[in-house]
C-alpha cells in the first residue's frame, strides 16, 4: 500500500503546474468573419498542441495593428495576466497600412510598440515570445515567384527580439519555406477556400486569411518550433 501511495505522489509531483498562455496579435492568429468563406485563426487551434495543464486564451484581434491593439485592447488584456504566464505576441499584418491612421505604425514605431509590450509583460511576471507574421500566399504575376510582403516588419521583429533578449518564433521564415515547397493548388487549400476556382488556384491576389486546415497547420508549426528551440517555460507543456 505504501509503495502504491509513493508512486502516486511521485506522479503528482512530476506533473507540471498549470500554465496560462495568452495570445495577442492580429490576423491570422484570430478567426475572421467572412461572407465569402469560412476562415480560421491558428490561435484557436493552439490549445490542441498543449497538454491539459496549459490553458490558451486568445485575445488576438483580426484587424488590429500593434498600434491599435495598444490603444484599444492591451489595457484590458494586461489586467488579466497572471504571474508566470506566457504571452505570444504576433503583429505586422496591418502596421504597414498607411491609409489607416489608427493602425499605421512605421518600422520605428512598430519596434517601440513591441518593446513596450515586452516591458509590460515582463513587469507582470510573465514571459513574452515574439512571432514574425505568417507569409502571404502570393505569387508575382510577372515572375511566378512567391513574394514576401512582410520583410521589413519581420526583420524589425527579429531585431527587437534580439535586442530585448526574448524568444522568437520566426513564423514568417517558417511559413515562407513551407508554402514555397507546395504546388499552387495545395497551397491554396491552406488559405481561404474560395481562392480555388474551377480546380485552379488564384495566385494573383495577396491572401493571409487561413482555412481551418491552414490554421491547424500553423498552430502545429508554432508548437513544433517552440519545442525544437526548447523555449522555457512552455516547452514542457507541448505534446
Amino acid at each position: 500500500m505504501f509503495a502504491i501511495c509513493a508512486i502516486s505522489l511521485c506522479a503528482v509531483a512530476g506533473d507540471p503546474k498549470p500554465l496560462s498562455v495568452y495570445l495577442i496579435g492580429d490576423m491570422p492568429m484570430k478567426t475572421v468573419s467572412s461572407k465569402v468563406s469560412e476562415t480560421a485563426g491558428w490561435g484557436d487551434f493552439f490549445q490542441e498542441q498543449l497538454i491539459s495543464a496549459a490553458t490558451v486564451q486568445n485575445y488576438a484581434v483580426a484587424d488590429a495593428s500593434s498600434r491599435s491593439f495598444l490603444v484599444s485592447y492591451w489595457g484590458d488584456v494586461k489586467g488579466k495576466l497572471t504571474k508566470g504566464s506566457v504571452v505570444l505576441v504576433g503583429f505586422g499584418n496591418h502596421d504597414a497600412n498607411q491609409s489607416d491612421e489608427a493602425r499605421y505604425a512605421d518600422i520605428h514605431i512598430y519596434q517601440e510598440n513591441l518593446k513596450q509590450l515586452i516591458k509590460e509583460i515582463k513587469k507582470k511576471g510573465c514571459t513574452p515570445i515574439l512571432l514574425t507574421p505568417v507569409c502571404h500566399r502570393y505569387r508575382s504575376r510577372e515572375t511566378g515567384n512567391w513574394i514576401d510582403r512582410f520583410g521589413y516588419y519581420s526583420d524589425a521583429t527579429r531585431h527587437v527580439a534580439k535586442g530585448e533578449k526574448v524568444a522568437l518564433v520566426d513564423l514568417n521564415a517558417l511559413t515562407n519555406e513551407w508554402i514555397q515547397a507546395l504546388n499552387p493548388l495545395d497551397a491554396a487549400l491552406y488559405f481561404e477556400p474560395y481562392e480555388v476556382e474551377n480546380g485552379k488556384a488564384i495566385d494573383e491576389e495577396s491572401v493571409t486569411l487561413l482555412s481551418e486546415l491552414g490554421a491547424q497547420k500553423i498552430a502545429e508549426m508554432v508548437a513544433e518550433d517552440m519545442k525544437t528551440q526548447k523555449l522555457k517555460p512552455i516547452k514542457k507543456y507541448i505534446k
